[in-house]
């Protein structure tokens, strides 16, 4: 699974629009197609840009354990 983290002033996908509009905290994009997004609140946001929906409930929970092993990683070094 490649998660890639993005800059909140990235414009990819809308995030900017999104910035604006909520208080957003951070962005991945996972291969390429699906943008989560995290907020202060602390709840995410889903959404599977090949199919235009939320991914099954089963990879929102694989990608979340993937972006907190890889966060785990980059908050080491």
């Amino acid at each position: 699974m490649k998660i890639e983290r993005r800059s909140l002033l990235q414009n990819s996908f809308g995030l900017l629009g999104v910035c604006l509009m909520k208080d957003l905290c951070a962005a991945w994009v996972v291969d390429d197609r699906i943008t989560v997004l995290k907020f202060a609140d602390g709840h995410y946001s889903f959404k599977d840009h090949s199919t235009g929906n939320e991914p099954s409930e089963k990879l929102k929970t694989e990608i979340l354990q993937n972006i907190e092993v890889k966060n785990e990683k980059e908050n080491r070094h």
